[in-house]
């Protein structure tokens, strides 16, 4: 019951013999089980805007099973701060004890931990899955020295990536470079001379004005 219109929802029993529904009504599964052996109903795959649960979806086949039930509801979008406290400002601490100054770009680890581009403040911030925001690397002034943390300077970096190794590449936007950070916080000049242009080249003989985007590919390049 409740499965929207026009879309998919794929059951599996016992971790197989995979069904897949597109209207509401009675299912059966392709391959029989075998008399007083066990049947485990479960959700592969629901529609992306519904959630979707069995009930009665498990026991021991001695007979015919009609009483497995699965039922979907449109999901509700749960909205929560992480963190910062809606003032501006550049204090790190744990969720609203936090601020931020015009947060730009946002990226997120395989770890869970998010990294900002804080843009007005110049830095970049690391918040931990509990909320917990640290300066991950920059000075907090404006500036494009290369650096280990807060030895670090941008200028309103902007768009964010991460490449699989966790290597953070930033598009400083205010010096027309592109910057990159490891996993450690060691900040280098990947691409960019500093000055506004459209120059092709290596590392620093290269240009850019006020790159906004960026993403890393799984080979490494970035664009």
């Amino acid at each position: 019951t409740g499965l929207a219109d026009n879309s998919k929802l794929v059951l599996l029993d016992n971790g197989g013999d995979a069904l897949t529904l597109a209207a509401n009504g009675a299912f059966g599964f392709a391959a029989p089980v075998a008399f007083n052996t066990a049947y485990a109903v479960t959700v592969s795959t629901s529609p992306w805007w519904q959630n979707c649960s069995v009930s009665n979806g498990s026991g021991t086949a001695t007979a015919d099973v009609s009483g497995v039930q699965v039922s979907c509801v449109d999901a509700q979008a749960q909205v929560s701060t992480l963190a910062g406290s809606s003032v501006q400002g550049s204090a790190d601490g744990t969720g609203a004890a936090a601020s931020f100054n015009d947060p730009q770009a946002l990226k997120v680890d395989a770890s869970g931990n998010v990294y900002v581009g804080d843009t007005f403040n110049h830095l970049i911030r690391k918040i931990t899955p509990d909320g917990v925001v640290t300066t991950f690397a920059g000075s907090g002034t404006a500036g494009s020295a290369d650096g280990t943390g807060t030895l670090a300077q941008f200028n309103a970096p902007d768009g964010l990536a991460i490449d699989r190794q966790g290597h953070l590449y930033v598009a400083d936007s205010y010096n027309n470079e592109i910057r990159k950070i490891t996993p450690t916080g060691v900040v280098t000049t990947l691409a960019g001379s500093g000055t506004a242009g459209a120059a092709e080249g290596t590392g620093t003989a290269a240009q850019f004005n006020n790159p906004g985007g960026i993403a890393v590919h799984a080979s490494g390049n970035v664009y």
